[in-house]
């Protein structure tokens, strides 16, 4: 958690956002939150932070990527609150980050795995089929279709037993 000005100065940090990004308290205390993110995130940072100064928007929350101080990249899903003061002046605004860089890293593992399972699967010279748990064909690849003289698409649904001899 953060709290900052209307010029992005940061009044206060807690000790998860100091740990999160590597700096003391003291000097992230010397700090702007453009500081520490991307180009393109201060950009879009910037824009829907004014669009809330300008009270378009109450509040807002976005991905971004922060800079460490040891020049890592984490993954952030940052959550902006404003706070106001009883005539309408802007005090300072609130930002809680949640890191997702370990959660963001695992489903580009999985997305991954799973670019690498598919096109071993499609372009595989040998007939491979998945099937359900009620012998129903699931996934056939191009080669098992060909085997059999089916398209996938009539393949897929068709019972184990419908294209295995009874014996």
């Amino acid at each position: 958690i953060i709290l900052i000005d209307t010029s992005g100065n940061i009044l206060m940090s807690n000790r998860s956002q100091q740990q999160l990004l590597g700096y003391t308290a003291e000097e992230l205390l010397t700090m702007r939150v453009p500081d520490y993110l991307s180009a393109d995130d201060g950009v879009h940072g910037l824009a829907l932070f004014q669009e809330a100064l300008d009270r378009k928007i109450n509040a807002y929350q976005f991905e971004l990527e922060y800079i460490c101080k040891d020049k890592s990249i984490r993954w952030i899903d940052a959550s902006v609150g404003m706070v106001w003061d009883e005539t309408g002046n802007h005090l300072y605004s609130i930002v809680i980050s949640r890191d997702m860089t370990e959660s963001r890293n695992i489903k580009l593992t999985i997305e991954n795995s799973e670019k690498r399972f598919r096109a071993i699967f499609e372009n595989a010279s040998i007939p491979i089929a998945l099937t359900h748990y009620d012998r129903r064909l699931g996934l056939v690849n191009p080669a098992f279709a060909k085997m059999l003289g089916y398209s996938a698409d009539e393949l897929s649904g068709m019972k184990f037993d419908d294209i295995t001899h009874p014996d």
